[in-house]
């Protein structure tokens, strides 16, 4: 009987807590409410009242998501509309590559992107001006437009003569087949470095969303063995690159 009583008192106590309603508005996108996911935007979330993070992101279990987040106070009772849209993720190059990117803000702040080409994230109806900045090139400023693709052509500077760089190899002559054993042992060398470092990349992004405070998959164990067993795998990509050059130096020598 008191352990009737108890669960009643409990189910009583659920009843009471003040609760809210929240709705995301978005074009695309799931929801996901303290770390939790909730649905699709749209459909209406009872919540307790108080302060919450949400999130709108394109895929859950993305390699890199596409992210809006905000942090809502919830009054008891009411029913708050939240408008969210997913950045628009673009690509920057540049004609020649190798430029830097700055992006400057409306407000005068400047946030450097990298060397180009990069991907970026950018909210809709980003307001700054792109710089592309490239030694013995004319700099290049443009409106940031957030699209899927975006490219910027330099123009050397006026009285330089910018030369294609053009890296050439002693070389000896050498009978056909010993040359396509060369080309096949060096392009297996080439393909076991680019496994190495995709593997090395995947696990070094799945240990730091293991590590990010503010990823949703923090301390996920999963994660973390998934990154572990793609260390492993580089490190034999690896190894077998080191093979390869070991093999084709040998060559080298004996000839």
């Amino acid at each position: 009987m008191k352990g009737l009583l108890l669960v009643l008192l409990g189910l009583a106590s659920a009843q009471a807590q003040p609760v809210s309603t929240l709705i995301v508005e978005a074009r695309e996108g799931l929801v996901v409410v303290d770390g939790a996911e909730v649905g699709t935007p749209g459909d209406p979330v009872t919540l307790n009242a108080g302060e919450h993070e949400v999130w709108l992101v394109d895929e859950i279990d993305a390699w890199n998501p596409r992210i809006d987040s905000a942090r809502v106070e919830l009054v008891e009772g009411d029913t708050l509309r939240l408008s969210m849209a997913l950045p628009i993720r673009t690509r920057i190059e540049t004609n020649p590559v190798g430029a830097e990117l700055t992006l400057l803000a409306a407000d005068g702040s400047a946030r450097a992107l990298g060397v180009a080409p990069v991907t970026v994230d950018l909210p809709e109806g980003t307001l700054a001006e792109l710089v592309a900045e490239l030694d013995g090139y004319v700099s290049q400023q443009r409106a940031m437009e957030p699209t899927e693709l975006l490219r910027i052509d330099l123009a050397p500077e006026a009285g330089v003569r910018v030369e294609p760089m053009v890296q050439t190899f002693a070389t000896r002559r050498a009978a056909r087949r010993r040359t396509l054993i060369d080309i096949g042992i060096g392009a297996a060398t080439l393909a076991a470095g680019a496994v190495a470092v995709y593997y090395k990349f995947e696990a070094d992004e799945l240990d730091d969303r293991y590590r990010d405070p503010e990823s949703l998959q923090r301390g996920d164990e999963t994660l973390r063995q998934e990154a572990l067993r793609l260390d492993r795998r580089s490190g034999v990509a690896l190894g077998a690159m080191q093979a390869g050059i070991g093999v084709l130096a040998l060559r080298f020598v004996l000839r």
